[in-house]
């Protein structure tokens, strides 16, 4: 037996394992991986081709006494019948089988490419020529022992190999339908992106066209508005001749209507105006006594009759912003006051803060709920059950604080509000000490 696959006489001279080119077979294989599957391979199926009597005789004896079934084929045609009707997990191709017939080994490899196939060899050099998956199997001095263990350790490696060449497929199938699943959200995204985009667009060019009509709207209806109120005004004045006291108050009502609808129109207009951008505040010096003490003269003439004080306490503050736009804002605030107050007092007051001013206006009036505190400055909110009640300019639009909030915050400043019901409502305008940049003002 050593004579034939061990050294000196069968192969000649000293033999070694080519450790560089053989990495998974022989002592260079760990010993976890040569443990792998040992049961299984001591009864493994094993195909030997070579035509050399003695060689196969001690190949199969070996293999035989390891608990592996050996088949013996003697030549090429031997060999494809035997690999085509068994189910071989090795074969083993003899160097003097390669040298008769070197197609034996293509052959067998375009049969199956899966099962390992080991080509003994007796130098320190594998054969020239050896096609690519075949390993060659130097021939070691241990002979028989070496021969099993070698064959078991190649058997193993291939079954290693192969469970890794799997997960490495079943992980490249994970990460192609992963990457599938990610381009189909990303696909989904993007459309949900263009539908999104399309939809501001859509929205964007509504609300102009609202803007724009509510603009067209309210400018035809201003001027036949502004000729009633000024032709009923001359009435009353009693330019043309005395009134009967019905009349008179017939015209008051006539008056007191289209007032309260003109003050709508005009909201209205703002508004749109606001919401177009058309509106540019100034900014200028706020000279804030004088422009308090003209609120009160308009608040107490717009309360004449009822039982209401105005009252005004101005501290010193240095403010710079557009004193139109401020006298508009505050001015919205006094008749929101004046119309829920039926006697007790309104405040207006100037107090410095460390961002710029607050400028207070304050009633006694009914006060609000916390539901109507929380739409307070929406546009066309409806009103609470007891302000429905209202008629005339009591009962008001509401555009007027909702255009008091988009104003305030055109000016860099926001509208703040406290409310209780039966006890009155505060609210308090906060302006910077200068006017923010536009950019500014647009993010804010």
């Amino acid at each position: 037996m050593r004579d034939r696959l061990g050294c000196p006489s069968g192969w000649g001279g000293a033999c070694h394992a080519n450790e560089d080119t053989v990495p998974a077979v022989g002592p260079v294989v760990s010993q976890s991986v040569a443990s792998v599957g040992t049961t299984a391979q001591r009864s493994a199926r094993v195909l030997l081709v070579e035509d050399d009597p003695e060689l196969v005789e001690a190949a199969r004896g070996a293999l035989t006494r390891a608990g592996m079934r050996v088949e013996v084929a003697r030549n090429l045609a031997q060999a494809l019948k035997l690999a085509q009707s068994g189910h071989h997990e090795c074969w083993l191709v003899g160097e003097a089988m390669q040298r008769t017939d070197p197609s034996v080994v293509t052959s067998l490899q375009r049969l199956d490419l899966s099962t390992p196939l080991l080509v003994l060899c007796r130098g320190a050099e594998p054969p020239v020529g050896l096609e690519p998956g075949v390993l060659p199997l130097p021939v070691k001095p241990e002979g028989e022992q070496w021969l099993a263990e070698s064959v078991r350790q190649a058997l193993a490696h291939h079954r290693q190999t192969e469970s890794l060449r799997a997960a490495q497929q079943m992980a490249q199938h994970t990460v192609r339908e992963l990457e599938e699943r990610l381009q189909d959200h990303a696909d989904h995204a993007a459309k949900l992106q263009r539908q999104l985009e399309e939809a501001r667009v859509s929205l964007a060019q509504a609300d102009a066209l609202r803007s724009q009509f509510l603009a067209n709207v309210s400018h035809e209806l201003r001027t036949p508005l502004t000729t009633i109120v000024g032709f009923t005004s001359v009435l009353l004045d009693q330019a043309s001749g005395p009134l009967t006291p019905e009349q008179g108050k017939q015209l008051e009502l006539i008056q007191g209507a289209g007032t309260q609808l003109l003050e709508l129109i005009n909201d209205l207009l703002d508004l749109a105006r606001l919401e177009a951008g058309r509106v540019e505040p100034v900014s200028v010096p706020l000279e804030l006594a004088p422009l308090l003490e003209d609120l009160r003269s308009s608040s107490v003439e717009m309360l004449a009759g009822r039982p209401v004080e105005v009252h005004v306490r101005v501290r010193p503050a240095q403010v710079v912003s557009d004193p139109s736009k401020v006298r508009q804002i505050l001015w919205n605030l006094c008749m929101n006051a004046a119309r829920s107050t039926q006697k007790g007092r309104l405040d207006l007051e100037v107090e410095p803060t460390a961002e710029g001013v607050a400028l207070h206006v304050a009633d006694t009036g009914e006060g609000m709920s916390q539901e109507e505190l929380e739409h307070i400055f929406e546009k066309m909110h409806q009103l609470g059950p007891s302000r429905r009640k209202m008629v005339g300019p009591a009962r008001g639009s509401r555009l007027g604080l909702a255009l008091a909030a988009d104003l305030a915050r055109l000016l860099g400043g926001r509208l703040e509000v406290q409310s209780q019901q039966g006890k009155g409502s505060r609210f308090t305008l906060h302006l910077p000490s200068a006017l923010p940049p536009r950019e500014a003002r647009r993010r804010a």
